[in-house]
């Protein structure tokens, strides 16, 4: 599902997070109904959470309930979060 990389993904975020600033608040309610509910901020920050090294690692030893996981398995489950 399209290019997933961390230079991809924080340029959105930078792009995401400056059209927030210029919406108008109709707009803003009209992109949050898209959204599924989820305010640009939200979008933002998790978009920003899936490119943050400690909270991928945080995010798998919750899925793996684990305290080591394993890079190889963890990036592999982490793609579909």
């Amino acid at each position: 599902m399209g290019i997933r990389d961390e230079d991809t993904l924080s340029t959105l975020v930078s792009r995401l997070a400056r059209m927030d600033r210029e919406l108008q608040d109709k707009d803003r309610e009209e992109l949050k109904e898209a959204a599924e509910g989820k305010p640009p901020k939200q979008i933002t920050n998790g978009l920003l959470d899936a490119i943050d090294p400690d909270r991928q690692e945080e995010r798998a030893k919750e899925i793996f309930k684990t305290e080591t996981p394993r890079k190889s398995r963890s990036r592999r489950r982490l793609k579909s979060w």
